[in-house]
């Protein structure tokens, strides 16, 4: 992910733009609007571990 997102971006996105980001992330993307929200966060707060964890998925396929 490149772009940094504001709250206020994420909220007025619809749920099939963050399910979008969310599934990028190679997060979950059961739950609902908040629970996306909070995931696409993770992902622009902790993007090291977002890399690691697309990696150690590929890994596994």
């Amino acid at each position: 992910m490149i772009t940094n997102y504001t709250v206020q971006q994420l909220e007025a996105m619809t749920t099939e733009e963050l399910t979008k980001l969310v599934s990028e992330l190679c997060l979950s993307t059961k739950g609902d609007r908040r629970f996306l929200i909070e995931n696409v966060l993770l992902g622009q707060r902790f993007p090291d571990y977002i890399q690691q964890l697309k990696a150690d998925r590929q890994r596994a396929n």
